[in-house]
Protein backbone atom coordinates (compact mmCIF):
# COMPACT_ATOMS: atom_id res chain seq x y z
CA UNK A 1 0.00 0.00 0.00
CA UNK A 2 -0.02 1.97 -1.74
CA UNK A 3 -0.22 0.22 -5.16
CA UNK A 4 -1.75 2.55 -7.59
CA UNK A 5 -2.70 2.53 -11.32
CA UNK A 6 -4.16 4.51 -13.93
CA UNK A 7 -4.31 3.90 -17.56
CA UNK A 8 -5.77 6.19 -20.64
CA UNK A 9 -5.52 5.73 -24.54
CA UNK A 10 -4.35 8.66 -25.76
CA UNK A 11 -4.98 10.76 -29.21
CA UNK A 12 -1.58 11.33 -29.47
CA UNK A 13 1.64 9.76 -31.52
CA UNK A 14 3.58 8.38 -29.25
CA UNK A 15 6.92 10.24 -30.16
CA UNK A 16 4.92 13.41 -28.36
CA UNK A 17 4.12 11.44 -25.50
CA UNK A 18 7.65 10.13 -25.63
CA UNK A 19 8.92 13.75 -25.51
CA UNK A 20 6.48 14.84 -22.95
CA UNK A 21 7.84 12.06 -20.53
CA UNK A 22 11.32 13.09 -20.90
CA UNK A 23 10.01 16.60 -20.38
CA UNK A 24 8.49 15.76 -17.18
CA UNK A 25 11.88 14.20 -15.64
CA UNK A 26 13.27 17.81 -16.06
CA UNK A 27 10.33 19.68 -15.19
CA UNK A 28 7.39 17.97 -13.18
CA UNK A 29 5.75 20.80 -12.21
CA UNK A 30 4.30 20.99 -15.85
CA UNK A 31 2.90 17.46 -15.94
CA UNK A 32 1.95 16.57 -12.59
CA UNK A 33 -0.90 18.74 -10.27
CA UNK A 34 0.57 20.14 -7.31
CA UNK A 35 4.42 20.25 -7.84
CA UNK A 36 5.49 23.55 -7.18
CA UNK A 37 9.18 23.47 -7.86
CA UNK A 38 11.96 20.85 -8.51
CA UNK A 39 15.35 20.35 -9.23
CA UNK A 40 18.32 18.30 -10.67
CA UNK A 41 20.81 17.45 -8.19
CA UNK A 42 23.20 14.84 -10.33
CA UNK A 43 22.73 13.14 -13.57
CA UNK A 44 25.58 10.56 -12.33
CA UNK A 45 24.86 9.13 -16.31
CA UNK A 46 22.75 9.12 -19.27
CA UNK A 47 19.28 8.56 -18.82
CA UNK A 48 19.94 8.85 -15.10
CA UNK A 49 19.23 11.78 -13.02
CA UNK A 50 18.56 12.56 -8.80
CA UNK A 51 15.59 15.05 -8.93
CA UNK A 52 14.23 16.69 -5.65
CA UNK A 53 10.50 17.93 -6.34
CA UNK A 54 8.20 19.72 -4.04
CA UNK A 55 4.84 18.59 -3.99
CA UNK A 56 1.75 20.52 -2.10
CA UNK A 57 -0.22 18.16 -0.43
CA UNK A 58 -3.38 18.22 2.20
CA UNK A 59 -0.77 17.51 5.25
CA UNK A 60 1.66 20.52 3.54
CA UNK A 61 4.53 20.06 1.40
CA UNK A 62 5.92 16.70 0.48
CA UNK A 63 9.85 17.06 -0.68
CA UNK A 64 10.05 13.55 -2.66
CA UNK A 65 13.77 12.87 -3.74
CA UNK A 66 14.29 10.05 -6.99
CA UNK A 67 16.65 8.64 -8.47
CA UNK A 68 15.36 8.51 -12.57
CA UNK A 69 15.97 6.20 -15.36
CA UNK A 70 14.50 6.01 -18.50
CA UNK A 71 14.65 4.25 -21.75
CA UNK A 72 13.36 5.08 -25.42
CA UNK A 73 13.69 0.87 -26.14
CA UNK A 74 10.92 0.81 -23.72
CA UNK A 75 9.31 4.28 -23.89
CA UNK A 76 8.89 3.38 -19.52
CA UNK A 77 10.40 6.33 -17.15
CA UNK A 78 11.39 4.54 -13.38
CA UNK A 79 11.24 6.96 -10.92
CA UNK A 80 12.61 5.22 -7.02
CA UNK A 81 12.36 6.81 -4.06
CA UNK A 82 15.62 8.20 -2.05
CA UNK A 83 15.26 8.63 1.32
CA UNK A 84 11.63 9.10 2.46
CA UNK A 85 11.06 9.52 5.72
CA UNK A 86 7.59 7.52 4.98
CA UNK A 87 8.00 5.46 1.88
CA UNK A 88 10.42 3.30 -0.07
CA UNK A 89 9.03 2.26 -3.83
CA UNK A 90 8.62 3.28 -7.54
CA UNK A 91 6.27 5.04 -9.85
CA UNK A 92 6.55 3.22 -13.57
CA UNK A 93 5.41 5.13 -16.51
CA UNK A 94 5.05 3.83 -19.60
CA UNK A 95 4.09 4.39 -22.87
CA UNK A 96 2.04 1.23 -24.90
CA UNK A 97 1.55 0.98 -28.87
CA UNK A 98 -1.42 -1.15 -29.62
CA UNK A 99 -3.15 -1.37 -33.13
CA UNK A 100 -5.52 1.23 -31.79
CA UNK A 101 -2.96 3.75 -30.42
CA UNK A 102 -1.26 5.06 -27.77
CA UNK A 103 -1.80 4.28 -23.97
CA UNK A 104 -0.50 6.02 -21.51
CA UNK A 105 0.11 4.18 -17.86
CA UNK A 106 1.70 5.45 -14.52
CA UNK A 107 1.86 2.66 -11.37
CA UNK A 108 2.95 3.58 -8.06
CA UNK A 109 4.44 1.01 -5.59
CA UNK A 110 4.97 3.13 -2.61
CA UNK A 111 5.12 0.84 0.89
CA UNK A 112 5.38 2.54 3.84
CA UNK A 113 7.95 2.54 6.24
CA UNK A 114 7.89 -0.06 9.50
CA UNK A 115 7.14 2.19 12.49
CA UNK A 116 5.55 4.81 10.67
CA UNK A 117 2.00 5.93 11.91
CA UNK A 118 -1.32 5.71 9.87
CA UNK A 119 -1.12 9.77 9.90
CA UNK A 120 1.68 9.93 8.30
CA UNK A 121 0.55 8.10 5.29
CA UNK A 122 -1.29 10.35 2.35
CA UNK A 123 -4.91 8.33 1.39
CA UNK A 124 -5.27 9.97 -1.68
CA UNK A 125 -2.65 8.30 -3.81
CA UNK A 126 -4.93 6.97 -6.38
CA UNK A 127 -6.69 10.37 -7.48
CA UNK A 128 -3.11 12.34 -7.58
CA UNK A 129 -1.98 8.99 -10.25
CA UNK A 130 -5.20 9.69 -12.40
CA UNK A 131 -5.27 13.52 -12.05
CA UNK A 132 -1.65 13.42 -13.52
CA UNK A 133 -2.09 10.69 -16.04
CA UNK A 134 -5.35 12.95 -17.40
CA UNK A 135 -3.41 15.86 -17.24
CA UNK A 136 -0.70 14.44 -19.38
CA UNK A 137 -3.41 13.13 -21.95
CA UNK A 138 -5.51 16.03 -21.81
CA UNK A 139 -2.12 17.99 -22.71
CA UNK A 140 -0.36 15.52 -25.47
CA UNK A 141 -3.65 15.57 -27.47
CA UNK A 142 -3.95 19.00 -27.63
CA UNK A 143 -0.39 19.92 -28.46
CA UNK A 144 -1.21 16.95 -31.29
CA UNK A 145 -3.90 18.82 -32.42
CA UNK A 146 -2.13 22.37 -32.73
Amino acid sequence: MPLVAHRVPVNAPAERLWAMMLEKVEHPERYVPGVVSSEILDRPEPGVVLRSMNLETPQGTKTIRELISWSEATRTTFFQLRGDPVYRGFVVNTIFETDDGCVLDYTMHWTPLEGVTPEAIDPDWQTRITAAVEHAKTQAEGAATS
